[in-house]
């Protein structure tokens, strides 16, 4: 019988300093309706991001929340260096 070495650790070896910041940070929450949709989101330079889920779950929320369609209640919506609010020139419909 021969002893394995241990597992690293997930994150060892990234240097957090360097690692790539994301280019859409999301935290907060939207309502619309009946619906809260309570939102956790970094996507980082290059990622492919996949919105699935069953009807009713948010996931036209979550567009139209980055699309400036609605609003959050509460949080923040970072694109780039830009953290979008009410005085962002992006705008609202």
């Amino acid at each position: 019988m021969s002893a394995m070495p241990p597992s690293p650790e997930p994150d060892a070896g990234l240097d957090r300093e360097s690692s790539p910041k994301p280019v859409l940070k999301l935290d907060g929450t939207a309502t619309v309706g009946d619906l809260t949709l309570r939102v956790a989101l970094d996507v980082l330079p290059g990622e492919l991001v996949a919105v699935v889920g069953p009807n009713g779950a948010g996931k036209t929320t979550l567009l139209r929340l980055l699309a400036g369609l609605v609003r959050l209640n509460d949080g923040r919506l970072d694109l780039g260096r830009r953290t979008v609010d009410d005085g962002s020139d992006r705008g609202f419909v």
